[in-house]
């Protein structure tokens, strides 16, 4: 259980009571920023005569749910909306809030199995200022604007489309392992880092992105590749006068070839700024922003690209059947049987002297395997083979 700074809810709105004992003890109440919540006495420390209240986040639906008895109080605990519920402890010295894993509440203090709410009338509820589509608390924000070069007030539908997408790969590969060389399924559909366009203004064209899923607000790193998105958009601004290996080391291949993308995607814009919002426990939404230039950004990718490039190279000797060599045309297909009689066609460079050659021919070739990477760039891999000798022999059986 961690200790937050301020009380969650400055004013709240009672709407339904369900039990009283000298004072409401279980009872709905939306905060002043309209969420949803259920509060509930759970427990009383005698030692030190202090009250003990969970107060767990809900929605329209589930609420509505409870007060028709479809399910319980306890299901509100096993299948929370929210990792977390907030735990207040008050007595005459003191009131402090706490936010708790809902998991992890001690089962002594859970409401029993059969702890049903009985309540008929919800028109309080239903004609209140609560909507019946109450909007996701505590999620992770994006607000995201750029300044075209011309035609101030219009920006190309396919290049806005492209602009957004490349913006959501960009944080999914820095949510993953730096060692990643694809985005991952189990990234790309984690809750906390899908992105969903949650409104537009106009003239600078901004976007205001939320996450799909709440955040749990007791886990920083889920908030870290939101923090990393706008630390990366700042190194930027450094352009070419970054440290290539500092960069490579710090963020990954992955992370770099897609900002590439997003660069080549804003070339058409003059700049631009993004602000990242990250919920806090009870505490202000912590805002972190940076702005961006085509210019700065294709200044970084090009002082990295410097490293993007690596060649390896191995001799290798393999058995197997000349099907072409011309010298005049520098190009050579060695055919190697495998397993289950499976043919694979190794085609590459001649680098032999000129010589003559009966084929198709079995024997040994010599080659020389290139294996060059450019990590920028969608091909990861290119290899190129170089045929150095050949030396025909019987066909072995």
């Amino acid at each position: 259980m961690r200790k937050i700074k301020h009380v969650p809810f400055k004013q709240i709105n009672i709407y339904h009571i369900y039990d009283y004992y000298d004072e409401p003890i279980l009872y709905s109440f939306a905060s002043e920023t309209g969420e949803l919540f259920v509060a509930n006495f759970i427990d009383y420390e005698e030692n030190s005569d202090t009250d003990v209240w969970a107060f767990l986040p809900v929605t329209f639906d589930k609420l509505r749910h409870l007060e028709n008895s479809d399910i319980s109080l306890l299901d509100l605990y096993k299948n929370p909306v929210s990792q977390i519920t907030y735990i207040e402890k008050k007595n005459t010295n003191q009131d402090e809030f706490f936010i708790e894993e809902t998991a992890k509440i001690k089962s002594s203090c859970l409401p029993d199995e059969d702890s049903f709410i009985e309540y008929e009338d919800i028109s309080t509820l239903k004609n209140s200022i609560i909507s019946d589509q109450i909007s996701k608390d505590n999620r992770y924000g994006l607000n995201i604007s750029i300044r075209p070069i011309r035609f101030i007030h219009e920006i190309s539908v396919s290049m806005y489309t492209i602009f957004l997408k490349e913006l959501q790969n960009l944080l999914i590969a820095i949510k993953q392992p730096k060692n990643f060389k694809t985005l991952i399924k189990r990234y790309v559909e984690d809750t906390t880092t899908q992105l969903q366009v949650a409104g537009t203004y106009p003239g600078s064209f901004g976007t205001k992105l939320l996450s799909n899923g709440v955040s749990s607000l007791i886990n920083d790193d889920e908030a870290l590749p939101y923090k990393k998105l706008v630390e990366l958009f700042q190194e930027t601004q450094n352009g070419n006068k970054i440290d290539s290996n500092e960069i490579v080391e710090k963020y990954g291949w992955l992370v770099l070839e897609h900002l590439n993308k997003f660069s080549e995607c804003i070339t058409g814009v003059k700049g631009g700024k993004i602000q990242a919002e990250i919920p806090r426990p009870g505490e202000k939404t912590e805002i972190l922003d940076s702005h961006f230039t085509p210019n700065n950004i294709s200044k970084f990718i090009n002082k990295v690209d410097e490293l993007s490039h690596t060649t390896d190279e191995e001799t290798k000797t393999m058995s197997g059947y000349l099907t072409r060599y011309d010298f005049n045309q520098k190009k050579f297909t060695l055919t190697v049987i495998g397993e289950n009689d499976k043919s694979f066609n190794y085609n590459g460079i001649v680098k032999t002297e000129r010589e003559k050659f009966v084929i198709p021919a079995y024997g040994q070739a010599k080659l020389n395997v290139i294996v060059s990477s450019d990590h920028l760039n969608r091909v990861k891999e290119r290899v190129t083979y170089e045929l150095l000798s050949w030396e025909s022999s019987d066909e072995a059986d």
